[in-house]
């Protein structure tokens, strides 16, 4: 599915049968997640599904069974897409229904000495976000250690509820004085 205006990502495909009157007939759900790229009107096209319909056969004409091709179309859909709020800076807009902070020491803090790196790894979980969407975290530099960060690693989970974006960045903090930091 292509939408300009958006980066859309399929959450779930779901496929049973259900039987209505005398007919059997295959569902097909699909799910997606939409991530407009800007404010104002977005349009959602339709979508075009083909099908076929297998008539009655007996068992001695499996082969000369008809079947007729169909096509349906989805509703477009036109949405209004609002601009983040003015009073929130581009750098703190994260519009996410859940977000989540952890981190992980690579040692412990209470033995840490001079010149000898601890590596820091905090990890950011945000639903209804890609990985790419979640802001960089701001880490203030310091005289009393040296910090070096490495790359961030953008990750995401999909599944029937959504998308979850996971960012993790480690940095390795090196103490450059004893005492309380």
């Amino acid at each position: 599915l292509l939408i300009p205006g958006a980066i859309v990502k399929e959450t779930a495909q779901n496929q049973y049968r259900k039987r209505i009157g005398n007919r059997d007939y295959i569902v097909v759900e699909m799910a997606y997640a939409v991530f407009p790229q800007a404010s104002g009107k977005l349009d959602i096209p339709a979508i075009s599904i083909s099908a076929h319909q297998v008539g009655n056969r007996s068992q001695n004409s499996f082969f000369r069974s008809r079947s007729n091709q169909l096509i349906r179309n989805t509703e477009s859909k036109i949405i209004d897409v609002l601009a983040k709020p003015a009073s929130i800076a581009a750098n703190q807009w994260m519009p996410s229904s859940q977000l989540q902070l952890n981190q992980q020491w690579s040692g412990d803090l209470d033995q840490l000495v001079v010149g000898e790196p601890i590596t820091r790894t905090i990890t950011i979980s945000a639903e209804g976000l890609t990985g790419a969407q979640i802001q960089p975290l701001n880490i203030e530099p310091s005289s009393e250690y040296k910090i070096y960060p490495d790359q961030a690693q953008l990750d995401e989970q999909i599944d029937a509820e959504g998308v979850t974006g996971i960012r993790r960045e480690s940095f390795a903090l090196v103490p450059n004085r004893e005492g309380k930091i």
